[in-house]
């Protein structure tokens, strides 16, 4: 009955496994594939596959009619969050980025992940192991390159800006490379990259103001920009970030 509850039952496992299999041939054959691998074969449980199709189910069964199948399912999400809580954000952001799973779905991940990696009550982030925290970091980029969905899309920025203020505030060099990443992203000829890098960096400087004072000439400069380009949600990011 244990094992049920935090795995589900063989063939709805298998089911999924099999059609993610399927639809992401190259993902598998990755080296960050077979990085995962290892990590979860030195965890002494199941593989990326098993959990990123175990969290798909889980996420299913949240958004069903079925109560007492919604009730296992979010028992089942907090028993992983205390036992197995790296592999659980892991294949939650795996979730995320498949685009074989309904976008409902990967939506719903989404949710749940950010305020796992935030500083609220419900965050996963301390206890996280370190490879994995790096991880995190390096897919949430990722993620925010391939994603063009904009409500997806609207999620992730939210997760980077609850992550980045989480990590930042314990020093600006944890993870300078997103600061890096957004400033590139501000200039960018894609409004869906310039709307994503000022809506994150007006969000940081919400909570961050002292940690980003090195980098006030930039946001100066990106906020000015932003209050004047073509794309109106960039200017009213922009205009939310010079009002803080």
């Amino acid at each position: 009955n244990d094992r049920r509850s935090s795995w589900l039952s063989k063939d709805a496992l298998s089911r999924h496994l099999l059609v993610w299999q399927r639809e992401n041939p190259d993902l598998c054959a990755s080296q960050a594939a077979e990085e995962e691998l290892s990590f979860y074969q030195a965890e002494g449980c199941a593989t990326m596959d098993q959990v990123v199709a175990t969290v798909a189910e889980l996420l299913l069964c949240i958004q069903g009619t079925d109560n007492e199948a919604r009730k296992r399912a979010e028992y089942a999400l907090e028993e992983l969050k205390k036992t197995r809580p790296d592999q659980l954000v892991r294949g939650e952001l795996h979730v995320i980025q498949a685009e074989n799973f309904d976008m409902s779905v990967r939506s719903t991940a989404a949710v749940i992940l950010r305020p796992q990696l935030g500083r609220s009550h419900a965050s996963l982030w301390e206890p996280l192991q370190p490879a994995t925290k790096e991880y995190v970091k390096s897919k949430l980029i990722e993620c925010l390159q391939q994603t063009r969905e904009p409500a997806l899309l609207k999620h992730l920025c939210c997760m980077v800006s609850s992550l980045a203020t989480t990590v930042l505030d314990q020093g600006i060099d944890r993870w300078n490379e997103v600061l890096q990443f957004l400033m590139k992203w501000s200039t960018s000829p894609d409004e869906r990259q310039r709307t994503s890098a000022v809506t994150i960096f007006a969000q940081l400087t919400q909570h961050l103001e002292d940690k980003l004072e090195p980098y006030y000439p930039q946001l100066i400069g990106i906020f000015t920009a932003g209050l004047t380009d073509s794309c109106v949600d960039v200017r009213i990011a922009a205009l939310t970030g010079t009002s803080t």
